[in-house]
């Protein structure tokens, strides 16, 4: 019986979210190997959403609730984020002018592997404390469906 989404806590789904979006740069990383660049700038901008929309998710809801007690990993986290975020803009500029590198690619990967754990240390392991608990999980879990049902062709009518 699987669990229910309060069952499972914040800090499982959005561990199961970073899982995501290592697959989703590990495709990215296969695809550049492969050669094939223009798949790999669709697989990139796919990826940059999903990661801004979970970097905005954490920095709406749960940064907020942690600021008057938890100022320095609030900055830190914030911090990371403009970084990473710099870093990822930079990188797609060289995915669709077709000048990114494996290297360049597997340090950012490298990068946000460490900041997921610095996240899980800083601000997951508190996220189950939360006020408001059950609707972060519920936004968590549709990280991505308006952006999944807006690229979705329109259904064709009839025969």
């Amino acid at each position: 019986m699987e669990a229910t989404t309060q069952q499972r806590g914040v800090r499982e789904i959005f561990g199961e979210h970073h899982r995501k979006l290592e697959r989703m740069f590990e495709e990215v990383l296969e695809t550049l190997r492969a050669g094939d660049v223009r798949e790999a700038a669709r697989q990139w901008s796919a990826l940059d959403r999903e990661l801004d929309q979970h970097m905005a998710l954490e920095e709406r809801e749960m940064l907020p609730q942690l600021a008057a007690s938890e100022r320095a990993a609030v900055e830190q986290i914030r911090a990371e984020h403009a970084e990473i975020r710099a870093r990822v803009a930079e990188l797609g500029a060289a995915v669709d002018l077709h000048r990114i590198t494996e290297a360049q690619a597997k340090a950012l990967f490298d990068r946000l592997r460490a900041h997921a754990a610095n996240e899980d240390a800083l601000l997951y392991r508190r996220a189950d404390l939360f006020r408001d608990r059950g609707s972060l999980l519920e936004r968590l879990l549709h990280l991505g469906d308006r952006r999944r049902s807006a690229q979705s062709p329109p259904e064709q009518g009839g025969a």
